[in-house]
């Protein structure tokens, strides 16, 4: 990590009441020091000062008096090391919100020595300096990135109360049982028994079932600050596109009598009562007049995108009866995701009836050409996420993908272990692949930063905000 001291403007950059400039590093202290008119209070973990930050005015000849000087009202926010976000010096002036003026103020101290920072850079220096976890720093981004009251409540959740905390006792149960292993090996010549095959086994499951826990009741792909994802699939002409046009209040889809109008999917976006949502339009799938080439493109894309969808919408047709076509698609979905909405209610058909039950929870009946129903539609998406996804806000198993992927190599090289555990095989090939277990396990729990390689890092704070 860079021993230099860096600083940016950490408000948005645009004109506003009030602007902040962060520096952090050893040199944050002296240079803000050089320019107050007023000396800092020594020996304080965190203090605020009220005074004036002197500038001299650039191209000023040597020696020039106070009057050519520019005294700017500032407030500092002094925080010591290692009580500061970044565990360094750390000091923010925070004064009038003028993009021209935080320029000349950040162009002062650069020119003193500090280093314009990088994007996340704070944050980064702030998990080097083990004040928080890689997780905890995404968690960050998150809260940073969030457009919407449910995707900030997630991150937040993320950041205080994450699976971390679960993951470190299975990690010193795993070591536990390392550890009497290899004390087995030392002590193989003599007749003492230290762990038995059959505790080895059972402490294997333990391991495996704590972490197969966490994958289950975590989410099954990270929070994504898109939105909730929304599918509409249905066969050919039903109003799919109809729909997908009311909802999100714009034109995008070719809405037409003549089935198959959408070969591909079109995406969508629109907000109700506070909850973001990402809608697709999917292909209509009629195989009596489809090419099997064609089919199995437009099954591909619509297969892509079902299996990302947090809400799957099945479109009937209200105006003719129910088909096989219809049973299929309801059939291949999933029930606790997916909802019926029936289009077309402004000619609705006396032959038209639901088939069983096992939707029957989970309706809305709607016009897109009269625009009934539509305003209902959207409240049963947010009643539904709020129902069925209410888990993503109070789950305290949150993982992401990263995590995810290293807890699933877990699984597998428990699962290796096992096999040899059940063989009876030597201990020394056993602890082979349990090794291998706990060093995907202190990648996901973020327990020691040499097994994260640099690539990783530089990645995820990439996405961050300079200043942040």
């Amino acid at each position: 990590m860079d021993n230099d001291t860096i600083i940016a403007i950490s408000t948005p950059l645009s004109n506003s009441l009030k602007g902040i400039i962060r520096l952090s590093g050893k040199k944050a202290f002296p240079l803000v020091q050089s320019a107050l008119n007023k000396k800092m209070p020594a020996n304080k973990t965190w203090q605020t000062l009220d005074c004036d930050l002197c500038l001299k005015v650039p191209d000023s000849p040597a020696g020039a008096s106070n009057k050519e000087k520019c005294f700017i009202p500032i407030m500092v926010y002094l925080m010591r090391a290692p009580f500061s976000y970044t565990r360094e010096d750390v000091v923010e002036i925070h004064t009038f919100g003028s993009m021209a003026l935080l320029k000349d103020i950040m162009g002062y101290f650069i020119r003193k020595g500090a280093r314009l920072s990088q994007p996340g850079e704070f944050t980064k220096r702030a998990f080097l300096n083990n004040r928080i976890t890689l997780s905890q720093a995404e968690a960050v981004m998150e809260i940073i990135h969030s457009s919407s009251q449910r995707e900030h409540q997630l991150s937040v959740n993320k950041l205080y109360t994450h699976s971390s905390h679960y993951l470190k006792v299975t990690k010193q149960e795993l070591l536990n049982l390392i550890s009497r292993m290899e004390l087995s090996l030392d002590f193989s010549d003599q007749d003492i028994e230290i762990v038995s095959h059959r505790e080895v086994k059972k402490a294997i499951k333990q391991i495996s079932d704590s972490i197969q826990r966490v994958l289950e009741s975590s989410l099954s792909k990270p929070v994504s600050k898109e939105g909730i994802i929304c599918v509409l699939c249905g066969k050919p002409n039903v109003g799919k596109s109809s729909i997908f046009n009311r909802l999100v209040r714009e034109r995008k889809n070719i809405v037409s009598h003549i089935p198959g109008t959408t070969r591909d999917y079109i995406e969508g976006r629109f907000s109700y009562r506070d909850t973001d949502f990402r809608i697709f339009d999917t292909a209509g799938i009629e195989y009596e007049t489809m090419t099997s080439k064609i089919r199995y493109q437009a099954q591909k894309y619509t297969d892509n995108i079902l299996n990302q969808a947090d809400i799957c919408l099945v479109v009937l047709d209200g105006s003719e009866r129910i088909e096989k076509e219809d049973r299929m698609i309801q059939k291949r979905l999933p029930s606790h995701k997916t909802i019926l909405v029936v289009n077309k209610i402004d000619i609705l058909s006396s032959r038209f009836k639901i088939p069983g039950s096992r939707f029957s929870s989970a309706q809305v009946w709607v016009s897109a050409y009269t625009q009934a129903g539509i305003s209902n539609l959207k409240k049963t998406l947010v009643r539904f996420c709020e129902k069925k996804l209410s888990q993503r806000s109070s789950d305290e198993m949150i993982i992401n993908l990263r995590e995810r992927e290293n807890l699933q190599l877990c699984l597998e090289a428990l699962s290796r272990a096992k096999i040899s555990a059940n063989k009876q095989l030597s201990y020394e090939f056993v602890t082979l692949d349990l090794r291998q277990v706990l060093e995907s396990l202190v990648r996901a729990i973020d327990d020691d930063k040499h097994f994260i390689p640099e690539d990783i890092l530089n990645n995820i704070f990439s996405r961050f905000c300079i200043g942040k």
